[in-house]
C-alpha cells in the first residue's frame, strides 16, 4: 500500500533578523507624531542574552526617530521594554510584562492617544504612561533597530511579521479582534502594511530590495543589511506564527494520531489554526485540501472524498 504523507506546508512568511545589523526602514514616515497613531507587529524573539538590564541589551522591535523625538519598543532580556522622548520629557528604557522569550509568537501594539502611550501584548494592555508634550516631528520608522542606527547587541534577533502603521489610536477591541488575521490593505486609516510575503522562504532572495506596502500608499520598507541568501537567517522564512495543522485520527473508534495514511485506511481530519478550530470570518482564507501519493501535490476532488466541502 502506498503511504500518504502530509508534511507541514509554509503558509505564512516572516522576515528573520540576525541581531547584528538587519533593519527595515521607511523614510519619510507616514506617522509624524502630531496626532494619535498605532503600530502593530507580530514577532518571535530568538535572543539568548541573559541580562534583563536594558544597558547595552535593548533589542528594538521597532522605532521612530525625529528631531529631538524618539520612540523605541523592544525587549531587554526577554521583557518587553520601551524608551520615549517627547518635546517636553523622556523616559526609559523601562521593562514591563511577562517574558516573551518563550518560543512562542506574540503580537505587540503600541498606541499613542495624543496624551498616553499604551502597549498591548497579545491583545492585553500591559503598560500605560502619560506623555507630556508631543512627538512631532517623527521622520523615520524602523523595524529591527533604534533610530540612532547600528548598536552592538541592541538590534532585533528573531522574526518580525505583519507590521501595520495606522494614523489613528486603535481601541483594544479593534486590536484584539484583528491581531491574528491578515488584512486586505484597504482598511480605513491604515498607512502602511507589510505582510513580509515578498520572498521565497529560506530561498535566494537577493534580488528583493524592499518589503511591499499593501495599502496602495507606496510606504514600502527598504531592506538594509539582510543577506537574503539561501538559509533561515537574515532572510524570508516560514513564520510558524499562523500555521494551520491537520490533525489525523484513526477513524472512528480509536484516538491514535496517524503518521501516515495507507490506501484504504479510513481516517478523520480536523483542521486547527493557532490551536483553535477556525470559525467563519470574512477575512479568513479558504482551505485548499490536497493529497500526495508520491507524484506531487494534487487538489482533492469531491468524488474522491465524499462528504467534504471543497473550494
Amino acid at each position: 500500500m502506498m503511504p500518504l504523507f502530509l508534511p507541514a506546508q509554509c503558509d505564512d512568511t516572516a522576515l528573520d533578523f540576525d541581531g547584528v545589523n538587519d533593519v527595515v526602514q521607511l523614510a519619510p514616515s507616514p506617522i509624524t507624531g502630531n496626532s494619535g497613531f498605532t503600530v502593530e507587529a507580530r514577532f518571535l524573539s530568538t535572543a539568548t542574552s541573559g541580562s534583563t538590564s536594558c544597558s547595552g541589551n535593548f533589542k528594538r522591535l521597532f522605532s521612530f526617530i525625529g528631531t529631538g523625538r524618539r520612540i523605541e519598543v523592544g525587549e531587554c532580556g526577554g521583557n518587553p521594554s520601551i524608551y520615549w522622548a517627547s518635546s517636553a520629557s523622556s523616559q526609559g528604557p523601562i521593562s514591563f510584562g511577562a517574558n516573551i522569550r518563550d518560543g512562542s509568537c506574540h503580537h505587540l501594539a503600541m498606541v499613542y492617544t495624543g496624551t498616553n502611550l499604551v502597549i498591548y501584548l497579545d491583545g492585553v494592555s500591559v503598560h500605560t504612561v502619560s506623555i507630556p508634550g508631543n512627538f512631532s516631528p517623527l521622520s523615520t520608522f524602523r523595524a529591527g533597530q533604534w533610530g540612532g542606527g547600528l548598536t552592538p547587541n541592541e538590534n532585533w534577533k528573531g522574526t518580525i511579521d505583519e507590521v501595520r502603521l495606522w494614523n489613528v489610536a486603535r481601541t483594544q477591541a479593534e486590536i484584539d479582534a484583528n491581531r491574528t488575521l491578515r488584512l486586505t490593505g484597504t482598511e480605513p486609516d491604515l498607512e502602511a502594511y507589510w505582510q513580509m510575503e515578498d520572498g521565497i522562504p529560506a530561498g535566494n532572495n537577493t534580488a528583493i530590495s524592499m518589503v511591499n506596502d499593501l495599502t496602495g500608499n507606496a510606504n514600502h520598507g527598504a531592506l538594509i543589511n539582510f543577506s537574503l541568501m539561501p538559509g533561515t537567517t537574515s532572510n524570508f522564512v516560514c513564520s510558524g506564527c499562523n500555521q494551520a495543522e491537520v490533525i489525523i485520527k484513526d477513524y472512528a473508534t480509536r484516538t491514535i494520531d496517524l503518521q501516515e495514511i495507507c490506501s484504504g485506511d479510513p481516517v478523520h481530519f480536523c483542521l486547527a489554526l493557532g490551536e483553535n478550530i477556525p470559525t467563519t470570518n470574512a477575512t479568513c482564507y479558504d482551505v485548499v485540501w490536497e493529497y500526495n501519493d508520491g507524484a506531487g501535490w494534487t487538489h482533492c476532488l469531491p468524488a474522491l472524498f465524499p462528504g467534504f466541502a471543497f473550494r
